[in-house]
């Protein structure tokens, strides 16, 4: 059967209510106002208190664990490549796990000469070896690639000259189980139940780590400090921007995804198969109670005036909102926008400004975002040049 607005989404009755509670929870999302949305009718003043808002409430919805003492970092291995090295470490973020990652070193680095430090964060299938250039792990579930010219960031972050950190997703690569299929999903969505049912969700534990790692990262004496950046792609860009938010070492985010309201996006796509209709971004991309606050533009509006690169464009009416935001706080250079090249020129792009809240399939939303999901990819040009820019490189 074929599911649209009109049919089973459009109310019939006189008191405009719903027998599906699906339809009504629908109708809910699209009244919904948001209690920290971003407005570009802030003063400076009502700004910082706002992003100071957001900021915490982000802190609480990501249902951090609580920060332990734990052992020291541990480096498992050294390899020397022509201009740089790729050492193998582990570090301790709880009782239970050790979580692996490469430090990519180029030559000539020291405590008198400390080059920027990039943490890579990669797509929901990539594994830290593929991101750095080395040789793959053994087990299928390390093995996804696609893109490999594009989307090996912290290869190309070291051959620019900064120190390279290439972390695998949670249940992802060798973060994973040992499995069979060379794709993804197959553990990682059962692991989120299980977070969820224990009060945690995917994106919290990811940040936890991150946050964890940062401590590390700055006993590292070869690493400017003043100078610490985020690259990411896909899945990796919700980390991005939360660090950035919740980390005052962090000084530069690229988010390497296009912009969108999920809140609305969930609410606009109407239109589809009955055995399509799913949320099939999956499960490790819930945080529990967003919608209510915010939305990924708010979030990314709220990193003002922190340099931010937004590699993938997005829907015009999302990117005005962190436009203003930057505008605000007087630092619209800090901002770089670059599309999908399918969009680059503006004449290509949607010509809807106001976002739909139903009536499209999942393809004319993407069409509504300029989004041109099969070239998905991390954006090397656009991104070194910005790192480049930021870190006073070259």
């Amino acid at each position: 059967m074929r599911i649209t607005y009109e049919t089973h989404y459009k109310s019939k009755r006189e008191d405009d209510r719903h027998t599906s509670s699906m339809a009504a929870h629908m109708a809910f999302l699209r009244d919904l106002k948001p209690k920290l949305a971003f407005s570009d009718k802030f003063t400076k003043e009502e700004f910082l208190t706002w992003k100071k808002d957001v900021r915490n409430k982000v802190n609480e919805l990501l249902l951090l664990p609580e920060f332990t003492k734990q052992p020291e970092p541990k480096m498992i291995s050294s390899v020397k490549r022509d201009t740089y090295t790729v050492e193998k470490w582990e570090f301790y973020p709880d009782d239970y796990t050790a979580v692996p990652f490469l430090m990519l070193i180029p030559d000539g680095v020291t405590k008198e000469n400390p080059a920027p430090g990039v943490l890579c964060f990669p797509g929901s299938t990539y594994s830290k070896e593929f991101l750095a250039g080395e040789p793959m792990l053994e087990n299928m579930g390390c093995r996804y690639v696609k893109y490999p010219e594009r989307n090996r960031m912290a290869l190309y972050m070291v051959q620019a000259g900064m120190v390279a950190f290439a972390f695998d997703p949670l249940e992802i690569a060798e973060c994973g189980l040992e499995i069979d299929k060379e794709n993804w999903g197959y553990t990682r969505a059962q692991l989120c139940h299980g977070y969820i049912q224990s009060g945690f969700c995917y994106p919290g534990i990811s940040v936890f780590q991150k946050l964890v790692f940062m401590k590390f990262l700055k006993t590292l004496d070869f690493v400017d400090q003043k100078k610490i950046g985020v690259a990411s792609h896909s899945l990796g860009a919700t980390d991005a921007v939360l660090l950035g938010l919740l980390c005052d070492d962090i000084s530069a985010v690229v988010f390497n995804d296009f912009i969108c309201d999920q809140r609305q996006r969930y609410c606009a796509t109407t239109e589809s198969e009955e055995d399509f209709m799913r949320n099939n971004a999956g499960n490790w991309h819930e945080i529990p109670g967003l919608f209510q606050y915010f939305a990924r533009p708010d979030l990314l509006s709220a990193l003002a005036p922190l340099p931010l690169a937004l590699t993938e464009g997005g829907a015009q009416y999302f990117l005005d909102k962190i436009i203003s935001a930057y505008n605000l706080c007087d630092a619209k250079d800090n901002l770089v926008i670059s599309h999908y090249p399918k969009y680059k020129d503006e004449e290509s792009r949607s010509k809807l400004y106001e976002p739909p809240l139903y009536g499209l399939t999942a393809e004319e939303y993407s069409l509504f975002c300029n989004c041109d999901a099969p070239d998905h990819s991390f954006r090397k040009e656009v991104s070194l040049d910005f790192f480049k820019r930021v870190f006073s490189l070259e």
